[in-house]
């Protein structure tokens, strides 16, 4: 069933197997594409809708994945990462990236954010896995918004 992307009736599956770890993985692929079914609503992507925290309590069941097969942490946590950015919790979404081992995303989601000291520092941790524009990006709007609200030496 799981194969077949049945997810609801793989869970099920997994439940009468005892087998609770993948049905606990088959659930979140279950609210991850029933979170995207839900209608986009709201006239701002900052409002919080019932799509938004579809997909953010999707996201947490696949943190809660991770420990379950931990050679799949990375698969998870970029899963993860996305249901985040689908429901709006873009700080939560970028954390999950970097945890993903991936780093231009949040360095992107930083940017938007205006949130520099996080985008700079992972730069300095990640400099040779990380696009060079991306890095020029972010020193420009970084020196911008630092030199407006007149944080400099």
């Amino acid at each position: 069933m799981f194969e077949r992307k049945k997810y609801r009736q793989a869970k099920l599956c997994y439940q009468r197997a005892l087998l609770p770890d993948r049905a606990t993985i088959a659930n979140a692929y279950f609210l991850r594409d029933e979170a995207g079914k839900l209608p986009i609503q709201g006239s701002s992507s900052r409002e919080k809708t019932p799509r938004n925290t579809a997909f953010v309590e999707a996201a947490e069941e696949f943190l809660s994945c991770v420990n379950l097969v931990p050679a799949q942490a990375p698969v998870y946590y970029r899963t993860a990462a996305k249901c985040f950015e689908e429901g709006n919790s873009l700080r939560r979404a970028a954390k999950a990236y970097v945890l993903a081992g991936e780093y231009n995303r949040p360095i992107e989601i930083w940017d938007s954010l205006g949130m520099f000291d996080e985008a700079i520092d992972l730069i300095r941790k990640h400099e040779d896995d990380i696009d060079v524009d991306l890095v020029d990006q972010v020193f420009r709007h970084g020196k911008t918004h630092y030199y407006r609200r007149k944080e400099y030496s």
